[in-house]
């Protein structure tokens, strides 16, 4: 199954939280190199990372308190989809309509 683009987003964004190259990004967040130089640019044009240059002479996006705050709220609605999603799992049927008793 394909990741949607949240999930890559959140990807990133966990990555950064303590500083990371790109090529740290790619292989932890499981991406290419072409669609993590999209990825990173827009959300470094949104304010969700920022970009510096690390102790060793090479870039290093940090997840910023709005990419953080975003974070939080992608987490926690992956956690409610989750818990959604496994409600079937757990032996409990999901009915489309309840069944309702005759009443005429």
């Amino acid at each position: 199954m394909r990741r949607s683009r949240l999930e890559i987003i959140r990807g990133i964004l966990e990555t950064a939280r303590r500083g990371a190259t790109k090529t740290r990004i790619v292989y932890k967040s499981n991406l290419n190199f072409k669609l993590a130089d999209e990825c990173l640019a827009r959300l470094l044009k949104a304010g969700y990372i920022t970009v510096h240059q690390g102790n060793d002479g090479r870039a290093q996006f940090s997840t910023t308190e709005k990419g953080m705050s975003f974070l939080i709220e992608l987490t926690r609605l992956a956690k409610a989809v989750d818990e959604i999603m496994n409600l079937e799992e757990e032996n409990k049927p999901v009915e489309l309509v309840p069944k309702l008793g005759k009443s005429y």
